[in-house]
């Protein structure tokens, strides 16, 4: 198992550990909040409006985002950079989600795990082959606004298939 991988079913395991107890209706209503949460943000990623996107992530400096690519950026700035990079680069995105599924933690923390398919054209007009993967994302509720934002993202693609 990898490192990356192996940190994060360590934290998750700890999280769960930790987590305060919920009533049934408080996880229904925090899982809910989470999952409209999540599709707000696809939304907002290709609309590629960075200031819409900027408000879904903990802007501290413990933020990490594994990006597609394997790049790993660490805490705010290094994150909102590669996000203005990337979106420099293309013309149009449709990043599409399916198979969302939602666990919550603790009343401030919950982790979504999800499938991906990505067609990105360029500014060129070159049309990428189109990506398909997996993410998982943990979510943490900002004390300061009351709202659930990423503090840690690993969007995957797989390996081209061979058919």
């Amino acid at each position: 198992m990898k490192r990356s991988n192996v940190v994060l079913v360590l934290l998750c395991a700890a999280m769960v550990a930790c987590a305060q107890e919920m009533t049934q209706r408080e996880e229904a209503l925090a899982r809910q909040a989470v999952r409209d949460r999540a599709s707000a943000w696809v939304k907002a990623m290709n609309s590629a409006r960075l200031d819409s996107i900027a408000t879904f992530y903990l802007q501290t400096p413990d933020l990490t985002v594994l990006w597609p690519d394997g790049r790993r950026t660490e805490g705010w700035d290094s994150t909102r950079a590669a996000i203005r990079g990337f979106y420099g680069g293309i013309n149009y995105m449709n990043f599409v989600v399916s198979e969302v599924e939602v666990q919550v933690l603790s009343p401030a923390t919950a982790l979504t795990l999800l499938r991906h398919s990505t067609d990105i054209v360029q500014r060129n007009g070159q049309r990428l082959p189109v990506q398909a993967g997996q993410g998982t994302v943990l979510w943490v509720k900002d004390p300061q606004d009351n709202q659930w934002k990423i503090d840690m993202s690993h969007i995957a693609v797989s390996s081209p298939s061979g058919n």
